[in-house]
């Protein structure tokens, strides 16, 4: 830690100063934590003062926490006794613990509205010998993510399959593309205008085949539509999937 405030202290039957009582899963939970909105909070014998916060937290406050180092956590969360409660456990028992639910961080900048995350899952983590480090997942973002995740494996899929049937397709319309052409060349076709207007189609077709398979390959998006079959049977737009 960059900066300690006051010396190592005990309370509540928490860890002596030769900083035993440690866990695995503490040291788990802390690496897990850094990648949250932390505060580190130090026991100063009567109560936690704020020691810092990393890069995160000070997004979530809005305003640089040097500010507020040095502040009670009574008077942090001075209106949620759940947290404070927390504090209170994971010091004295000196383990990692969880609590889900509202937890809100305050504001530091200009206006007067907590920042708060209704859905939030915070970790407690004890630091021998006299820390605790808390880390807050906004759940709303966590969903979010999955959400994401799951729309990208969809779309991985999709892909898998345009790219399987674009390659199947294009092999059985490069013979029908070449021979339509050849037909339009043989004098018997030419002599005979619906033969050369047949023959002329299927080129067309065959072509504009070929242009939806290009569209398949090149997909990078799922975007339907139902204009044709109704809302209940929706097809890919592939106009709006591609990036042809």
């Amino acid at each position: 830690m960059s900066r300690r405030l006051g010396r190592p202290a005990t309370s509540d039957g928490a860890d002596d100063a030769d900083g035993h009582g440690g866990s695995k899963e503490g040291d788990e939970r802390q690496g897990q934590v850094l990648n949250l909105p932390t505060l580190t909070w130090q026991w100063n014998g009567q109560d936690f003062l704020l020691l810092e916060g990393n890069a995160a937290a000070q997004r979530v406050t809005q305003k640089s926490l040097q500010q507020m180092v040095g502040v009670t956590v009574t008077e942090f969360y001075r209106d949620q006794p759940t947290i404070l409660a927390a504090f209170r456990r994971c010091f004295r028992e000196r383990q990692a613990l969880t609590l889900e639910g509202e937890h809100r961080l305050p504001n530091t900048g200009t206006g007067t509205d907590a920042g708060e995350t209704p859905n939030g899952v915070t970790t407690f983590v004890y630091v021998p010998p006299d820390l605790v480090m808390v880390g807050v997942l906004d759940l709303m973002d966590r969903h979010a993510q999955e959400t994401a995740a799951r729309e990208q494996a969809r779309l991985n899929g999709a892909l898998l399959v345009a790219r399987t049937a674009a390659h199947e397709i294009n092999n059985a319309l490069s013979p029908v593309a070449g021979y339509a052409e050849l037909l339009t060349l043989h004098p018997a076709v030419q002599d005979d205008p619906v033969l050369g207007n047949y023959a002329r189609r299927i080129g067309d077709a065959a072509h504009e085949a070929a242009a939806k398979v290009r569209q398949l390959q090149s997909m990078v998006r799922l975007a339907e539509t139902t204009a044709l079959f109704g809302p209940d049977t929706p097809l890919l737009d592939l106009a709006a999937s591609s990036a042809v």
